[in-house]
C-alpha cells in the first residue's frame, strides 16, 4: 500500500502543472469564501452587538407630536411591550472654516430612553453641550470643545462639541435630497440633552420620532393597523418595521450581498477545481489501468486503491486553503474599511477568525476529495484480466463533409475536424475552459456600466440641476422660483413639491415620497430603467414598479394617497403608470395635479437651481449665507461620492475578473496539454511516416480555432446566465439592477480568450517538436 501511495505521487508530478492549477483555482475560492465571510462577520457581529446593547425597536414610527403621556398609552395595544420616543429635527450647523452648507438631524438625548439608546462619547456638563455624528467629527477633525452653532427656527443658537454620538437607526445616515450614500461633510446625525432641545424648539413634550418593541410572539403585521389608527391623530408620516428601517435595510442588504457574494463565487471556483481534477485523475487512472489491475490480482482491495489516490485530492485540498487563507487577510481588512467608511459603529477593529479558516479548509479538502473520488471510481470496474489488454480504441466511422465545405479544406484542416468529430469528450472539455472565462470576464467586465447606469445617468439626465436646496418652510411655487432666479450666477430656477405620504391599495399600506414636478421641465425628468422619459401627469400619478408589487397595483388601478398635514382623508388617485427605475423609488405627479388632488394652493419646499457656467462657486458662497436654507445638495458632489464608492467596489470587482481570467486560463492550458500527451502515439506515427512541424501545426490551429468558435458561441449562453445570477445576487428596495453587457466587454473577454487560446496552442506545438520518436513505443494504445 505505501509503495502503491509513492507510486501515485510520483505520477501526479509527472503533471505538476495540472495539479498546482487545481491548487491554484482552489486558492481563489477560499481566498474570496475567508475574505468575504471574515468581514461578514466582522460587520454583522459588530453591528448586532451594537442593536443589542443600543435596544433597537422593531417598529419604527414618525409623527407631527406626540406627548409621553399619550405614547405610554401605546402600550395599550396588544403586543406592544415598549415604548420610546424621541425629538428630531434638521438644523443647519456651523463651524470655523465651514465652506459647505453642513445639516445635522439633532435628536433628543435622554438617559432613560429604553428603546433606541444613543451611545455618547464625551463628558459633556454644560447646558449647550452637543455631540456630533462620529463621521462627520472625524472627517473635519472638530475635537472637544470646538465652538459650532445651530439655526433653529432662524435663530442662532451657539454650542460647544462635547463629544461624538452613534444611534442604531442611524448606522447609515442617508443625506436628504435623493443620495443613497452616506456624507459625512454635509449631513450627520448630532444629539443635546432633551430639556434643551425643547426650550430651542419651543415645543414642550413632543416627541416625533417613536420607536417600539413586540412582545413576543407578536409581528408587525399584528399591530400596524391598531397603530395607524391611534397615531394618525398625531399627524402620522410614516410606520415602518425594523426591517424596512432606512438604516437598518440598508445595513442588512449590503450584509445580504456580501454573504451571497461570499457563497456563490466559492462555489463556481471550487466547481472548477472538481472539473479539473476530475480530468486529471481520470487520465491518470486511464494511464494506470494496467497498473491498477496488477495490484488486484496480488490481493490489494478497491478501498485501499481508492485511498491513495484520494490522499492526492486532500493534499491539493490543504495547499489551495492555506495559499486561499493567507492572501485573504489583507483583502479581507480593505473590504472591511470600505464598508466601516459608510457605517457608523462605535467599534470598527477587524478580526481574524479561525473558524472561517477551518470551515474553508474543510471545504477545499471537501472539494479535492470529491474530484478525486469522481476521478477514479472506475478502479471499482478494472479487473485483473481486463487491465491485461490494452484499452479498445473507441470506434469512429469516416466524417462526411458537404462538398462546398471539402472543397475549401486542406487535407491537413479535413484531418484536425476529424480529430475534434472522433474525440467529442475531448473537445467538450476544451470549449468548456473556454467559455468559462468568457461568460465570468464579460459579465465582471460590464459592471462599470451598472454604475454609469445607476448614479451617473441620474444626474445627466435625470436630475440635471445643479444644486438643490431646501427651505425651513414652504412658500408659493411662483415666490420660490422667483427667489432661485435672483442669486447672481442662477440660469434657472424651478420650485417642486416633496411630501412623505400614505399609500393604500386594498388592504396594503406603504409609506413613500411623492414628488411634484413640473411639466416639459428640463432640472428633473421621470426616466425609467430603458431610458424612456415620462411627463408628470395632471391627471393620475406614476408610481415606482418596486413600491407597487408591494401594494399589487397596476396601471389603471386606483390607490388611496393621505399626506400628513394637507389631508383630513385619503384621496383616491388612479395610476397612470408603473415604471422601473434604477436608483430610488417614489411616486410622481405634476406640481398643478398635486394641488388639484389634494385641494392646496401652490406650494413648494425645495428649489432647483442651473447655475451659470463658472458661476458654482459663487452661488454656493451666497447660499451658506443664507438662513432659510436647511439643506443643499450639489449634484456633482453626489456624483464624485458615487464615483469614489464605485472606484473601490470597481476595483474589488476587477480583482475578481482578473481571477476568473487566470482560472480560466489555467483550465485551457492544462486541458490542451492532457490532451496532448494522450496524442503522443497519434502525431509520433504523423512524424515517422514524413509528417512535418508545419502540417502538424496546421492541424493543431485548425482544432483550436473550431473549439475556441464553440467555446465563445457557448460562453454567449453561460453569460446571460452568469448575467442573471449576478443580477439577482445584488438585490435592494433602494436600485434596481439591470445588467446590460455591453459589446466592448463581450469584446475584451473575446481578446482575453484569444490570447490564452493563443499561448495553449503555442505550449502544444513546443510540445510536439520535443517528441521523440523512442518515446513513442512506451506508449499503449
Amino acid at each position: 500500500m505505501k509503495s502503491f501511495r509513492k507510486n501515485v505521487v510520483r505520477c501526479a508530478r509527472q503533471n505538476p502543472g495540472s495539479f498546482m492549477g487545481a491548487v491554484f483555482i482552489i486558492a481563489i475560492g477560499i481566498f474570496v469564501y475567508v475574505a468575504m465571510m471574515d468581514t461578514l462577520r466582522n460587520l454583522g457581529d459588530q453591528v448586532q452587538r451594537y442593536y443589542d446593547s443600543s435596544a433597537i425597536a422593531d417598529v419604527f414610527a414618525q409623527v407631527s407630536g406626540i406627548s409621553e403621556v399619550e405614547l405610554e398609552r401605546l402600550k395599550e395595544i396588544p403586543g406592544i411591550e415598549e415604548v420610546s420616543g424621541k425629538m428630531a429635527v434638521d438644523v443647519r450647523l456651523f463651524a470655523p472654516s465651514q465652506t459647505e452648507i453642513v445639516t445635522v438631524h439633532l435628536l433628543s438625548y435622554d438617559s432613560s430612553d429604553s428603546l433606541n439608546k444613543l451611545m455618547l462619547n464625551g463628558t459633556g456638563t454644560r447646558k449647550d453641550s452637543i455631540y456630533l455624528g462620529n463621521r462627520m467629527a472625524g472627517l473635519y477633525g472638530y475635537g472637544n470643545g470646538t465652538p459650532l452653532t445651530l439655526m433653529i427656527n432662524g435663530k442662532s443658537v451657539r454650542c460647544e462639541l462635547a463629544g461624538t454620538c452613534y444611534g442604531p437607526e442611524y448606522i447609515y445616515a442617508i443625506p436628504p435630497g435623493g443620495a443613497m450614500i452616506p456624507d459625512g461633510e454635509i449631513y450627520d446625525i448630532a444629539c443635546i440633552e432633551k430639556n434643551r432641545m425643547e426650550e430651542l424648539t419651543g415645543k414642550k413634550d413632543s416627541m416625533n420620532e417613536l420607536g417600539f418593541r413586540l412582545a413576543k410572539g407578536y409581528s408587525y403585521e399584528d399591530v400596524r393597523y391598531q397603530l395607524m389608527d391611534r397615531l394618525s391623530g398625531y399627524g402620522l408620516i410614516s410606520l415602518t418595521s425594523k426591517e424596512k428601517q432606512a438604516s437598518y435595510n440598508m445595513v442588512k442588504g449590503e450584509i445580504n450581498e456580501l454573504y451571497s457574494m461570499g457563497t456563490v463565487l466559492p462555489i463556481l471556483f471550487m466547481s472548477i477545481s472538481v472539473f479539473m481534477l476530475y480530468v486529471v485523475l481520470k487520465k491518470m487512472i486511464d494511464r494506470d489501468q494496467s497498473l491498477i489491475g496488477t495490484m488486484k490480482s496480488f490481493g490489494m482491495r478497491d478501498g485501499e486503491l481508492i485511498l491513495a489516490y484520494l490522499y492526492q485530492g486532500a493534499e491539493v485540498g490543504v495547499l489551495g486553503a492555506l495559499a486561499g487563507s493567507v492572501l485573504a487577510v489583507p483583502f479581507g481588512r480593505y473590504m472591511f474599511l470600505m464598508y466601516v467608511d459608510f457605517f457608523n459603529l462605535p467599534d470598527t477593529v477587524y478580526h481574524s477568525y479561525m473558524n472561517t479558516r477551518v470551515s474553508g479548509m474543510g471545504i477545499a479538502v471537501g472539494t479535492g476529495l470529491l474530484a478525486v473520488y469522481l476521478g477514479v471510481r472506475g478502479i471499482l470496474k478494472i479487473t485483473p484480466a481486463q487491465a491485461m489488454r490494452a484499452k479498445t480504441p473507441a470506434s469512429a466511422g469516416n466524417l462526411r463533409l458537404p462538398r462546398f465545405l471539402a472543397s475549401r479544406l486542406g487535407a491537413m484542416e479535413k484531418m484536425g475536424l476529424r480529430s475534434v468529430v472522433r474525440n467529442p469528450f475531448r473537445g467538450f472539455l476544451i470549449i468548456l475552459a473556454i467559455a468559462f472565462p468568457f461568460s465570468m470576464s464579460s459579465v465582471l467586465f460590464s459592471f462599470k456600466g451598472v454604475a454609469d447606469q445607476m448614479y451617473f445617468d441620474q444626474f445627466s439626465k435625470v436630475q440635471t440641476y445643479d444644486i438643490q436646496i431646501s427651505l425651513d418652510r414652504y412658500v408659493s411655487s411662483i415666490r420660490g422660483k422667483s427667489a432661485g432666479e435672483e442669486i447672481i450666477g442662477v440660469e434657472k430656477s424651478e420650485a417642486v413639491i416633496q411630501k412623505a405620504v400614505e399609500l393604500k391599495h386594498e388592504n396594503l399600506s406603504e409609506f413613500a415620497m411623492i414628488y411634484g414636478l413640473n411639466r416639459e421641465s428640463s432640472m428633473w425628468r421621470i426616466m425609467d430603467l430603458y431610458g424612456r422619459f415620462y411627463d408628470p401627469p395632471e391627471d393620475g400619478i406614476i408610481i415606482n414598479s418596486r413600491i407597487a408589487e408591494k401594494l399589487h397595483l397596476e396601471e389603471g388601478d386606483v390607490m388611496e394617497v393621505s399626506v400628513p398635514g394637507l389631508t383630513a382623508e385619503a384621496v383616491k388617485v388612479p395610476v397612470k403608470a408603473v415604471i422601473k427605475e434604477s436608483l430610488g423609488g417614489g411616486c410622481y405627479i405634476s406640481a398643478k395635479g398635486f394641488s388639484r388632488f389634494f385641494d392646496s394652493v401652490p406650494m413648494a419646499g425645495t428649489i432647483l437651481l442651473k447655475v451659470e457656467h463658472g458661476k458654482l462657486d459663487a452661488v454656493r458662497e451666497a447660499l451658506l449665507k443664507t438662513s432659510r436654507v436647511t439643506w443643499m445638495v450639489d449634484t456633482k458632489r453626489i456624483t464624485q461620492s458615487y464615483r469614489d464608492m464605485m472606484g473601490s467596489m470597481m476595483a474589488m470587482i476587477q480583482m475578481f475578473s482578473f481571477m476568473a481570467v487566470a482560472a480560466g486560463g489555467i483550465l485551457i492550458y492544462n486541458i490542451s496539454m492532457i490532451n496532448i500527451r494522450e496524442r503522443i502515439s497519434e502525431l509520433g506515427t504523423f512524424i515517422i511516416m514524413g509528417g512535418t512541424d508545419k502540417e502538424i501545426g496546421r492541424i493543431l490551429l485548425f482544432e483550436q480555432v473550431v473549439y475556441f468558435i464553440l467555446g465563445i458561441v457557448l460562453g454567449v449562453f453561460g453569460s446571460l446566465g452568469v448575467k442573471y445570477l449576478m443580477e439577482h445576487l445584488v438585490i435592494s428596495d433602494s436600485y434596481t439592477i439591470e445588467l446590460a453587457i455591453r459589446p466592448s466587454c463581450y469584446g475584451i473577454a473575446f481578446l482575453t480568450c484569444l490570447a490564452m487560446a493563443g499561448a495553449s496552442l503555442l505550449a502544444q506545438t513546443r510540445f510536439v517538436r520535443r517528441i521523440r520518436l523512442t518515446d513513442i513505443l512506451k506508449e499503449r494504445e
